[in-house]
């Protein structure tokens, strides 16, 4: 039986999703209410996918994306969010998720999502659902400077806007404070920001991301 890790801070929506999931398609189902308990559930239990149910994209949740997709084999995650949200699908994407989708595109829209990546993943072929980039006409405009940055600068940049300093995520991340510097100056260099303040203001204005 596939097991899905369900991911959603609400108790409501997280027990319809869970009886829809459980009850509707026969999957097995844990749960989880924040990122934390996310985390320790994926150390503990074979998850054969995750589904991300959010009211919002923050820096918050690319960071948790970028840390659970990161490391060895990973399973597949999928963002289920707001229509307000495709404007950040490409953003989830670059992070390491699998794919992104409107709720308001219904429950089919969601069982083909699931079985699409699901019948992925045995290929070994990346995925990506980036259908909601399509209905929204961003994917033609000039290329974000953020999307310029590698994997772990991303990781990097998602962390000074949320405002941490150097030295609090050369602790974070268990890499000295030379290494995160030599980043930081790559990212700033990318992306023609000046110091960290700009980068909490393009955060915020720029990608509509504030820290949760």
């Amino acid at each position: 039986m596939t097991t899905i890790l369900l991911i959603d801070a609400r108790p409501v929506s997280r027990i319809g999703l869970k009886l829809f999931l459980r009850y509707s398609l026969g999957k097995d189902v844990c749960e989880a209410a924040s990122h934390r308990e996310a985390i320790e559930l994926l150390r503990r239990r074979a998850i054969d996918l995750v589904l991300l149910n959010t009211c919002g994209i923050t820096n918050e949740e690319l960071l948790f994306i970028d840390r659970s997709t990161g490391d060895g084999s990973p399973p597949p995650l999928l963002v289920l969010g707001n229509d307000d949200d495709t404007h950040c699908a490409a953003d989830l994407l670059h992070a390491g998720a699998a794919g992104f989708l409107a709720r308001s595109r219904g429950t089919l829209a969601l069982m083909e999502s699931m079985d699409r990546i699901l019948a992925q993943r045995t290929t070994g072929t990346p995925l990506r659902l980036d259908h909601a980039l399509s209905t929204t006409g961003r994917n033609s405009e000039p290329e974000a400077p953020h999307r310029r940055l590698s994997g772990r600068e991303l990781q990097i940049f998602h962390l000074l806007a949320l405002g941490n300093t150097v030295s609090d995520i050369a602790r974070e991340l268990q890499l000295s404070v030379k290494t995160i510097s030599t980043h930081r100056s790559r990212i700033l260099d990318k992306t023609r920001l000046r110091n960290n303040a700009d980068i909490v203001r393009y955060a915020r204005r720029t990608l509509s991301l504030q820290s949760a």
